[in-house]
């Protein structure tokens, strides 16, 4: 996989994501309260977020332009993010409904739109 290959991806998942929370935060805050509350949910999408979390890395470990970082950091964060819902469920439930009352998740989406608007120019307009 490539590194273009990967920031259109991820970019473009980011900006769709972000911007349906933005739009309707009520539903997604419902299923993801859904998915934490359900211990199946919980860790088949650790399993999942774990499995992607090494393709990515074993595919782009790569550490030398900003957007190539941007990617890998992306990757470890996904792996990690597998790890803390497989290993440590209550903890990710507490943080998530502490996220939910001061706004967390807005703020997120706002950063991962940015993120992904970054992507999205850098490997769609500037690396042509």
């Amino acid at each position: 996989m490539t590194s273009i290959f990967l920031g259109k991806i991820i970019g473009l998942y980011f900006i769709v994501t972000s911007i349906a929370y933005l739009v309707n935060p009520r539903h997604c805050k419902k299923v993801l309260h859904d998915i934490i509350a359900s211990n199946g949910l919980s860790a088949l999408c650790g399993s999942i977020a774990l499995i992607l979390g090494f393709i990515l890395i074993l595919n782009h470990n790569i550490w030398n332009d900003f957007y190539q970082i941007v990617i890998t950091l992306i990757s470890w964060g996904i792996l990690i993010f597998g790890l803390l819902i497989i290993f440590f469920k209550d903890t990710m439930e507490k943080i998530s409904k502490k996220l939910q009352k001061h706004h967390g998740y807005t703020w997120f989406s706002l950063i991962i739109l940015l993120v992904g608007l970054y992507l999205v120019y850098w490997t769609f307009f500037y690396l042509r």
